[in-house]
């Protein structure tokens, strides 16, 4: 959490501000053993955070064979941001030694912006009181941040860093 390329030099940015947010989920079951799930990250601001998430995910579990093996497909994104004094805090803005030391206190935008999908396959035993899986898949990471505040002169910081990469999975 401390930067390196954008403000090298300052101390780590304010990213543990909120341990706990409510987050509203509800699935609900389709036709033909599909399964929509939704859930929501109200904007309700929390200590300087202020989140509005949305994450849709879009799943179907088919039989494989003859022998009770099951294997699952699923979709998901995450889209939506959240807005938090990350860069300046109001202890950073409060402490001369810091680069937001008199300027005012942030609300930089992150926005997750995360795709995916995975296979996975499992069995059930004990009459379907255990259900061992293992699967993979890849997430399509296109996160955002940007930076939005004003330093001691006045002058509006809007610095954006974008990443664009992909990660595979395993479980």
């Amino acid at each position: 959490a401390t930067p390196s390329k954008c403000r090298p030099g300052t101390g780590p940015d304010n990213w543990g501000s909120v341990s706990i947010a409510p987050r509203l989920r509800v699935g609900f079951s389709l036709s033909n053993a599909a399964m929509l799930e939704v859930s929501w990250t109200p904007p309700i601001r929390i200590s300087g955070v202020k989140p509005n998430l949305w994450s849709l995910a879009l799943s179907r579990t088919v039989p494989v064979g003859k022998k009770g093996a099951l294997m699952t497909g699923r979709i998901h994104f995450t889209l939506g941001n959240v807005r938090a004094p990350v860069t300046c805090s109001e202890d950073a803005v409060d402490d001369p030694a810091d680069a937001c030391h008199n300027g005012e206190v942030s609300d930089d935008k992150y926005k997750p912006g995360i795709y995916g999908g995975e296979l996975a396959i499992g069995k059930d035993f004990a009459g379907g009181r255990l259900r061992p899986y293992a699967g993979g898949g890849y997430n399509l990471l296109r996160p955002r941040f940007e930076q939005d505040v004003r330093d001691s002169t006045g002058q509006k910081l809007d610095q954006k860093v974008e990443v664009n990469t992909g990660q595979w999975i395993v479980f």
